[in-house]
């Protein structure tokens, strides 16, 4: 994504809603879309300050097939789905098998971001990865 950024801050995102802690506490579906938006949020300026032009994206189809972030560079794609849980597992990555399959060859990676501590291998090109990877130096 190039050009001007769209931040969004989940904590005014969180008070524009009127949630507070306790709300937060009872709604796993909330702390679910407050965590999407902070990852997308988070995502941006390591897109902005890439060489290469990234497209950032959110993908549904009519079927439901969801994917909550796609990136797009050069005819690859990566798919992240993002959770709010502490763990991670075959079945969070249903939507990404779905895409690696339709898209073949261009699909590079599709990553689910949770709350471990872990790396986990998901299959052919998919990654459960803790949401502090996106902090680190690529090794």
């Amino acid at each position: 994504m190039r050009g001007r950024s769209r931040a969004a801050d989940p904590g005014i995102a969180a008070h524009l809603l009127g949630l507070n802690a306790v709300d937060l506490s009872l709604d796993a579906s909330a702390v679910g879309q407050l965590v999407e938006t902070f990852v997308v949020s988070e995502l941006l300026p390591h897109l902005e300050a890439g060489s290469d032009v990234t497209f950032m994206h959110h993908f549904r189809d009519q079927s439901g097939h969801e994917v909550d972030v796609l990136l797009e560079r050069r005819g690859r794609f990566v798919g992240i789905e993002v959770k709010s849980a502490t763990s991670a597992g075959i079945d969070d990555a249903k939507h990404l098998r779905w895409l690696r399959d339709r898209l073949g060859d261009s699909f590079h990676a599709g990553i689910v971001l949770y709350s471990g501590q872990f790396p986990i291998r998901l299959g052919d090109r998919l990654w459960a990865l803790p949401t502090g990877t996106l902090w680190q130096a690529p090794q």
